[in-house]
């Protein structure tokens, strides 16, 4: 995966993203892993620098706020810094600015999305394939 990264605080952005990712909808991630989406972003040819809001976090939180598409992102931003916070208790009530998450979202390349889009459908085809083939 290309990333760079800056600076002496990535070692604490390094663990924070670490801790945040491993306690985010891991039902989702099980459809859609971590290293596909690492994956998408190498063949769109986005480098990002470590952040807080990593590619993963930015498409969990996007994922998340299409599921319940009544509220709004900062409704879908709130439900995974709870669920963050419920397992890292010192870290409530500091959640990062709602312009850092618009901030995350707006880097993240279309031609990533679309090679998201591309390969959850892949999977979607393989597993309806097999479905067919089904003896009745």
């Amino acid at each position: 995966m290309p990333n760079k990264s800056i600076g002496e605080a990535v070692g604490k952005t390094s663990n924070f993203c670490r801790n945040f990712e491993s306690v985010t909808f891991k039902s989702i991630r099980k459809v859609l892993p971590d290293s596909v989406i690492e994956g998408v972003c190498g063949q769109a040819g986005y480098t990002y620098r470590l952040r807080r809001i990593s590619p993963i976090l930015t498409v969990l939180h996007m994922i998340v706020a299409a599921i319940w598409p009544e509220d709004s992102f900062v409704a879908s931003w709130q439900l995974l810094w709870a669920s963050f916070a419920a397992n890292f208790t010192s870290k409530a009530g500091r959640s990062p600015s709602r312009g850092t998450v618009c901030k995350a979202r707006k880097r993240f390349p279309l031609k990533a999305w679309n090679n998201i889009v591309t390969w959850l459908s892949e999977q979607g085809q393989a597993h309806s394939e097999k479905l067919d083939k089904c003896e009745n």
